[in-house]
């Protein structure tokens, strides 16, 4: 932009943080309390890629999140297994208490109040899903699995993905599991689960639900809020969706895709509703970058590309040719 323009043609700022995988816990008040700084018109997020058509992905939401870490304690301590015909472990009490989260069959949350706030989609976001590339057979050979959840297919599966809530036991930690055997009750379990939040749904209220559930079910479970944050959207009409779209059509010559909303998390909400932007996110990475397992990465080809991509979207919002 610096020798095309000889100059920046509009200003420019960046906002980084790094607590994103620990639930951005300090994200949300650092840029309440510094709006006045970071006042802008719209905002560009680094959530994007290449999906396995090489088409250029475009999303303008995320989903929030309720992470939780879950505790119970059944017995005074270790005890001799022989002891199961009288007394249930902690392992047995949180196998149970897990259990009672979701329909196995459906995958549906039994927590009472949990949909009470969720957020349909408009009949744009429905007209914007239905011509969404999905070819499901391709996801599961990617994943692994036979069937999704509740056997959904198709347009189903793709709007339970992108606008319903989820549960997820995401980790299960007692007694023992080393090698060999050993006979034994364990005093105490620890378990993650994460709900993935829709539009309207608050975490902080979602754990109180689920607080609310165990204690109606009769389970004695100790929850922490590890990570809270709420989803955000933005409109399919905002004109800064057509221009970053554009403008990446032109960067790039691939065929754009738009998505509504990511089945992922971040802290979209801290910026788009504080601030009173629209937020369209565009970027490097690619279907096989493997996020969050072993070897996560990105392609060289699409940093550079990307580059281009984001020195064209300044271009058209200065509102250069």
């Amino acid at each position: 932009l610096q020798v095309v323009h000889g100059r920046l043609p509009c200003r420019v700022k960046f906002l980084v943080e790094g607590e994103e995988e620990i639930g951005s816990v300090h994200f949300g008040r650092y840029v309440e309390a510094h709006r006045d700084i970071l006042r802008a018109d719209a905002c560009i997020w680094e959530f994007g890629q290449r999906d396995i058509k090489e088409r250029l992905v475009i999303t303008l939401g995320i989903k929030g999140i309720c992470y939780l870490d879950l505790e119970l304690v059944a017995t005074s301590r270790d005890l001799h297994s022989s002891l199961g015909a009288i007394v249930d472990g902690a392992a047995t009490k949180m196998a149970w208490a897990l259990a009672s989260l979701k329909d196995a069959a459906a995958g549906r949350v039994l927590v009472e109040g949990f949909y009470d706030k969720v957020r349909q989609p408009s009949p744009r976001e429905m007209e914007a899903t239905r011509i969404l590339p999905f070819d499901e057979e391709e996801v599961k050979q990617s994943v692994g699995v036979k069937q999704f959840i509740g056997g959904v297919t198709g347009l189903d599966a793709q709007l339970r993905l992108l606008y319903q809530p989820t549960c997820t036991v995401c980790g299960f930690e007692s007694g023992y599991t080393g090698q060999g055997s050993k006979t034994v009750l364990p005093r105490r379990a620890r378990a993650k689960v994460d709900f993935r939040l829709v539009p309207d749904q608050d975490p902080e209220e979602i754990k109180q639900l689920v607080q609310r559930h165990f204690e109606q079910q009769g389970f004695d479970v100790k929850m922490t809020l590890l990570g809270g944050e709420r989803a955000y959207r933005t409109s399919l009409d905002d004109p800064f969706v057509a221009l970053v779209s554009g403008a990446s059509r032109e960067a790039t010559g691939r065929e754009i895709t738009i998505h509504p909303t990511s089945a992922g998390t971040g802290p979209m909400y801290d910026v788009g509703h504080t601030l009173g932007v629209p937020i369209v996110g565009v970027g490097a990475g690619f279907w096989g970058g493997r996020a969050h397992a072993p070897n996560e990465s990105m392609r060289l080809a699409d940093f550079e590309e990307t580059i281009f991509v984001m020195a064209r979207i300044i271009e058209r919002f200065a509102g250069l040719p």
